[in-house]
């Protein structure tokens, strides 16, 4: 499937589970952690679609954590693009590691949903991502009301694909000592090739916070003294509970094949031409947004200028296009509808320049959002009007083909999950999508988003990867609107 290059890389895991919720998250950042903490240069990854886990890597990491996702990315039909994301780190830092051994960086990887879950028929679990990489596995296992049958449970995890290869297994949650001697004398005794490098006892104190859509994000905790703390609090807990000796000596030796610094695989930009500013924005109520999307744009002639439609007054000068990520507006909507100048000025801007909003962002070009019983403005740019709902509305892989905007004739995959829901829209309002929802194939498509005039918004999340001309298409858009209004 991938035709990479056969060369040696550093050392590498993919942390998983049988399921959510079975504590792959706090292990993968007590991993990271605790090897940064020894002075590895450890790079993040997490499977699947996901932007929250993503960031509480990057704080522990101190660099992004990039999404590995063989369906949304397309790897099947531009096997590149998994090299794209591995090589992306150094370009997405500004760093460069070239005088690094390969025994000082350290690939962690984790896991979404349990190993084997994702779309039936298609390659986008995490299984797949480890085969498709050659990528150990460590199993992930709560332990809780049970003994032997951790063993059980982590001998079919192994083996229930072929090709699978295992660098060892953490339980978590254990109780007293007797519980954790069983579960040692258990593996031994029926998993003798799968070494138990660790045995975590259960700790409520280092429960991550949550909220509707997840974990509750890193950003909300990046002023908070209390953050170093945590991570700190998690190094010492993995240095106390796991082997990580033996565990890095396993990886050394199942240290998979990965693609070399190749400059064709990624092209640095070229700064000939003029580059077309657009602006992105960047806060605490849009942060959910793939950090190789800036790579992409970049590439393609953008300028990305990051500003706050939460502290700014207006936007940034000489722009010529205007991108809203997804991310929490519902939880700053009092502010978002305060910051008066800004609604006005996005108001104005998307009248004769391209704009394009992203699930929180295509809710905040509508012209209300109701929470609670109460109505919030919006930027009023999209005769659209939405209601946080107690249920979640959608979940799910998406393939869409554009019927207007910037996207027209392309056919992209990305994903939704959103609490909110439309319950006022124009009449005759313009579809941007045709949607098709890939586990479901025999269904009748759907119509999504709203693209009005030079205004375009959806609830799909975007897999810039997913179609070679998604970044350019969106660059090419500004240039030619603004060309037409100059």
């Amino acid at each position: 499937m991938s035709g990479l290059p056969d060369t040696a890389c550093p050392p590498s895991v993919l942390i998983c589970g049988a399921g959510s919720g079975c504590g792959k998250t706090t292990l993968s950042l007590a991993l990271m952690a605790a090897y940064t903490r020894r002075g590895l240069s450890v790079r993040p990854f997490k499977t699947g679609p996901d932007f929250i886990d993503p960031g509480w890597h990057g704080a522990v990491c101190g660099r992004p954590s990039l999404n590995l996702d063989p369906w949304m990315q397309s790897w099947k039909e531009h096997p590149g693009n998994v090299a794209r994301q591995y090589l992306s780190h150094e370009r997405l830092c500004g760093t460069d590691e070239t005088g690094l051994s390969d025994a000082s960086r350290l690939i962690i990887i984790e896991g979404a949903m349990g190993l084997y879950d994702g779309l039936p028929g298609k390659s986008s679990s995490a299984a797949d991502v480890a085969l498709e990489l050659h990528i150990p596995l460590l199993l992930v296992i709560d332990v809780r009301g049970m003994s032997a049958s951790a063993a059980a449970i982590a001998r079919g995890l192994a083996e229930l694909r072929p090709g699978l290869r295992t660098a060892g297994a953490v339980c978590v949650k254990a109780g007293s000592k007797r519980h954790q001697d069983l579960l040692r004398e258990s593996f031994a005794e029926f998993c003798p090739d799968i070494p138990l490098l660790g045995v975590i006892p259960f700790m409520e104190e280092i429960s991550l916070p949550s909220r509707h859509l997840g974990l509750v994000q890193a950003a909300d905790f990046q002023k908070d003294t209390q953050l170093a703390a945590r991570f700190s609090r998690l190094a010492d807990i993995a240095e106390e509970h796991i082997n990580l000796d033996a565990l890095l000596n396993r990886l050394v030796k199942l240290a998979p094949a990965l693609p070399p610094q190749a400059q064709d695989i990624l092209p640095a930009p070229t700064e000939e031409k003029p580059r077309v500013r657009i602006a992105l924005a960047r806060d605490e109520a849009f942060s959910f947004w793939y950090p190789e999307y800036s790579l992409l744009l970049e590439e393609a002639g953008a300028q990305l200028v990051p500003f706050s439609p939460l502290r700014d007054a207006g936007l940034p000068p000489e722009i010529q296009g205007l991108i809203l990520p997804g991310g929490y507006p519902e939880l700053h909507a009092r502010r978002l509808a305060e910051n008066i100048s800004m609604r006005e000025a996005i108001r104005a801007f998307a009248c004769n320049h391209p704009v394009h909003g992203e699930c929180g962002g295509f809710l905040y070009l509508m012209e209300a959002l109701e929470k609670e019983g109460q109505r919030f403005p919006m930027c009023g740019c999209l005769p659209l009007r939405a209601r946080m709902e107690t249920r979640r509305s959608a979940l799910g892989y998406r393939e869409v083909c554009g019927l207007n905007g910037p996207w027209r004739g392309l056919v992209l995959r990305g994903h939704e999950f959103h609490y909110s829901r439309i319950v006022e829209k124009a009449d005759a309002l313009p579809p941007l999508w045709e949607m098709r929802s890939p586990a479901f194939p025999g269904a009748i498509p759907e119509y999504e988003g709203a693209a009005l005039g030079s205004v375009s918004g959806s609830y799909i999340h975007l897999s810039p990867l997913s179609h070679p001309d998604a970044a350019g298409r969106l660059v090419a858009g500004c240039l030619t609107r603004n060309k037409d209004h100059s």
